[in-house]
């Protein structure tokens, strides 16, 4: 047999020795054993090489040798595959991923395979497409070769979610029926998103002006870019809260992409809170982020809240000067009936946030005293109430309760209440009167407890008589005493700068004509007209008298009470009986006129007296006959008239 051929062996049998076997005798007709020639064709034998076999049998009886031959065609038979490996169902992008692809050949079939070839394809879906031609010289039988890997570098900007379709075709050895293997894959993004911070503070102030940021920064802690990032809030924000700046509150921000690493802020928010927000509220502010473009590796979600606190400096204290003792210029004592002894004391809120519900109590303690309403001032004044609550005794007591239903920042509430020294009040003693702020200071006064002096003042003639008559020549003299009248059961005041005014009226034809000082050590002053006015002089018991001259003279009018004095004694405080402290004297004029009959004869003598009378009396109505002439005035009178013997006989005319 040819064993020449490649991929060919011969194995004999045991019978064949050196190719031939001894058949020994051979009967007529008989055939003999088979003697087997086996040829080994290995896999990798070329399809089409022919294997030859010859057969000759000799024998010694026979002179030329029988011959046999046959040929045997070696056939390959194969059953080539491609494998096909996708290591990823998920590319992340940006990412460089190794050995994505892995590819190798398989042959089934026990024959060789030789020039093995295939066609890879990776195409990622509108982007990119890798064709790799795989090839393998000879593929054993039975058989598969070691694989042959693609990597595959996406990179960031390839969107979310691009199918990747990897495909192989078997190209030789060729076959009428061959099919591409496809596997599939797909581009994803995979980000990070934190909110970094969406509050400034975690604590707001009513009214103190301070603001809290509301606001996030967002960012991108990848791996992959986002896409169409959105920053939203959620926002609940209390009444009396204010924006005072910034973007306006919840609206959402959008970013078309951002990197990995990179962060964007949104817009912040400034918030307030006025002075009367409500305290214990809060701002509640959520931040969230998404992008729609990307797997959310984490969406972060902060949410933070700002508690809204009111903080108050409610301050009560007694006002500078307090307590005051009145009236000016008598505070080193106590009065009975003209005292006061004020206090007053002031609440304020410093701020910076309202004050709900205020309440404060000034306790008092002093000797029976009156008492004055108490008055409010300030901002409060017309919402605070303030509730007295009086206890007297030997001892009394004084409770004071305000209320104040609201307070704002910097606003005030004066209070003030008035202790009044009472007429009855126990002079000779000492008064201490003292008043507490609950919780906080006290202020007291202590004052020796004296009575007021008590003045008193009369208005008389000392000379003369009423009605007076003009041109009598008489003396007239108005007197005037002021007292300071001495309770010797108290202890008395001195009077604070006394003084004696006397004002007068006089009529044409009466004056003034001397004012003296007759008793009292006062100091005179005639400086003002129709006024007389005497200072000092009246410590207690002391009196003063004033003596004020009049001349009338005959052309002074007939008339009543038309000469007028008031006299008035004061001091730099009501007296405790102010019923006497004036007086006054109103005094009359009457003409008294001594008449002597004439004749008509006499006229002529007369009349130069007459008119000299006329000149000295333009008032006179009188009707005055003389030869026929008659010089007549504007009206008619009586005249009265008496001799100067007193015989009483008087004469009485009329003259027309």
């Amino acid at each position: 047999g040819d064993d020449a051929q490649p991929g060919v062996a011969v194995r004999c049998s045991a019978a064949l020795q050196d190719g031939a076997a001894a058949v020994g005798r051979l009967t007529p007709g008989a055939t003999s054993d088979a003697v087997t020639l086996r040829f080994d064709v290995a896999a990798s034998a070329r399809n089409g090489t022919a294997i030859e076999s010859t057969g000759e049998a000799t024998s010694d009886e026979t002179a030329a040798a029988a011959n046999a031959s046959t040929t045997t065609v070696v056939e390959r038979v194969d059953d080539v595959r491609v494998l096909l490996d996708v290591t990823a169902p998920r590319v992340l992008a940006p990412s460089d991923t190794a050995a994505f692809v892995r590819a190798s050949f398989e042959n089934r079939g026990p024959s060789d395979a030789a020039h093995v070839a295939a066609l890879l394809v990776v195409d990622v879906l509108g982007v990119e497409q890798i064709n790799r031609t795989l090839v393998a010289t000879r593929v054993a039988g039975r058989s598969r070769t070691d694989d042959v890997t693609l990597d595959l570098a996406v990179n960031a900007s390839v969107a979310h979610r691009t199918p990747i379709a990897v495909s192989v075709l078997l190209v030789a050895p060729a076959a009428d029926d061959a099919a591409p293997l496809t596997r599939a894959s797909v581009v994803e993004r995979d980000v990070s998103l934190a909110v970094d911070k969406v509050a400034s503070t975690a604590l707001l102030v009513a009214g103190s002006g301070d603001v809290v940021e509301l606001g996030a920064s967002v960012t991108n802690h990848g791996p992959s870019i986002a896409a169409d990032v959105v920053l939203s809030f959620d926002l609940d924000v209390p009444p009396r809260i204010e924006q005072v700046g910034g973007a306006r509150l919840g609206v959402a921000v959008r970013v078309p992409e951002l990197a990995v690493g990179e962060s964007f802020a949104a817009n912040s928010s400034l918030l307030t809170a006025l002075t009367d927000a409500f305290d214990g509220t809060a701002i509640e502010c959520g931040a969230f982020v998404s992008a729609v473009d990307a797997n959310l590796v984490d969406n972060a979600t902060a949410r933070v809240s700002v508690a809204v606190v009111r903080q108050t400096d409610v301050a009560v204290a007694f006002d500078d000067g307090t307590p005051l003792v009145g009236p000016d210029g008598l505070s080193d004592f106590l009065i009975a009936g003209r005292s006061t002894v004020t206090f007053a004391a002031t609440m304020r809120n410093g701020g910076p946030s309202l004050a709900d519900d205020v309440e404060f109590a000034i306790r008092c303690t002093h000797p029976p005293l009156g008492y004055g309403p108490p008055t409010l001032s300030g901002t409060a004044a017309d919402v605070a109430t303030v509730t007295v609550v009086q206890e007297g005794g030997s001892t009394g007591t004084t409770t004071l309760a305000v209320h104040v239903p609201q307070l704002a920042a910097a606003e005030s509430l004066g209070l003030q209440y008035v202790f009044g020294v009472a007429d009855e009040a126990e002079s000779g003693v000492t008064a201490t009167i003292s008043c507490a702020i609950d919780g906080g200071g006290a202020v007291s006064v202590t004052r020796d407890v004296l009575d007021v002096a008590d003045l008193d003042v009369s208005v008389g003639l000392a000379a003369g008589s009423d009605p007076l008559t003009p041109g009598a020549g008489e003396r007239v003299v108005v007197r005037v005493r002021a007292r300071n009248v001495d309770a010797a059961d108290s202890a008395v005041l001195d009077p604070i700068e006394p003084a004696v005014h006397v004002a007068y009226e006089l009529p044409a034809g009466v004056a003034v004509v001397d004012v003296r000082l007759v008793d009292g050590a006062a100091a005179l002053d005639t400086s003002a007209d129709g006024a007389v006015t005497a200072r000092g002089g009246l410590a207690r018991g002391e009196e003063v008298t004033i003596e004020i001259e009049l001349d009338v003279t005959g052309g002074a009018p007939d008339c009543d009470e038309c000469v007028r004095f008031r006299a008035e004694v004061t001091s730099e405080f009501d007296v405790r009986n102010a019923r006497d402290d004036t007086d006054a004297l109103a005094l009359s004029l009457r003409k008294v006129c001594a008449l002597r009959l004439v004749s008509i004869d006499e006229a002529a003598a007369l009349d130069a007296q007459f008119a000299t009378f006329l000149a000295a009396h333009p008032d006179a109505a009188v009707e005055w006959h003389a030869g026929g002439d008659a010089r007549k005035r504007s009206a008619e009178y009586d005249v009265q008239s008496r001799d100067d013997d007193d015989d009483d006989d008087l004469q009485q005319r009329r003259f027309g």
